[in-house]
């Protein structure tokens, strides 16, 4: 799973950091961002595994019921079969937070997000 989210953050990064449009101030908030919601999923790994493992789940089942597992491009489809579970999960983290800004939406969100990436991504063979 950790591969996963690996693979996750690269893409993030590569998205964000590679546009020459960006300024460096907003590349490095981008990544300031990025880490935020890394310590934000490991944070809901360790104290809320049971909203994890239900979006996760969610996520995975549908993605296998719709033959979509490795499709990034139904993650929209996902985020409305899922809408339930990730808003629980998005609560649970936000609830958790002394944060009470925009920017704890973003990093709760991001979590969330980083969850149902590793749903829909295929398991890596070993």
């Amino acid at each position: 799973m950790l591969k996963k989210i690996v693979i996750c953050c690269a893409f993030f990064i590569s998205t964000t950091a590679s546009a020459q449009s960006y300024s460096d101030k907003e590349k490095e908030n981008a990544q300031a961002l990025l880490s935020d919601i890394e310590h934000t999923y490991s944070y809901m790994q360790e104290k809320h595994i049971d909203e994890m493992a239900n979006l996760f789940a969610c996520t995975r089942v549908n993605a296998q019921r719709l033959n979509v597992v490795g499709d990034i491009t139904a993650a929209g489809t996902l985020n409305k079969l899922c809408a339930e579970q990730r808003h629980s999960y998005v609560s649970a983290c936000q609830a958790s937070s002394t944060l009470k800004t925009d920017r704890i939406l973003k990093m709760c969100d991001g979590a969330a997000g980083l969850v149902m990436a590793s749903g829909l991504l295929p398991d890596q063979e070993k």
